[in-house]
């Protein structure tokens, strides 16, 4: 399922939130991985190589071609802040 809304933060930076695409693939794996190393209450952390990119590449790909699930980034400033 394809999405995308911006909005303004009240630092008054835009956001984008969008669908995550294929060519996302690369930046998800590195916030996942910074995200999962910044706490040990997780079911993985940062030492765990879980995910490779043509993984994460077919994952988005399926979820963007669902009618049922979409996999949503926020991006500020070119860069990931959340992914959801």
């Amino acid at each position: 399922m394809k999405y995308s809304k911006n909005i303004r933060l009240k630092n008054g930076e835009d956001c984008l939130i969008r669908s995550a695409l294929v060519d996302d693939a690369q930046g998800v794996i590195e916030t996942f991985y910074k995200t999962h190393g910044e706490t040990d209450y997780l079911a993985s952390n940062k030492g765990d190589k879980i995910i490779d990119l043509s993984f994460e590449e077919s994952f988005l790909n399926e979820k963007l071609n669902s009618d049922k699930e979409v996999y949503l980034c926020a991006v500020v400033n070119g860069s990931y802040i959340q992914i959801i």
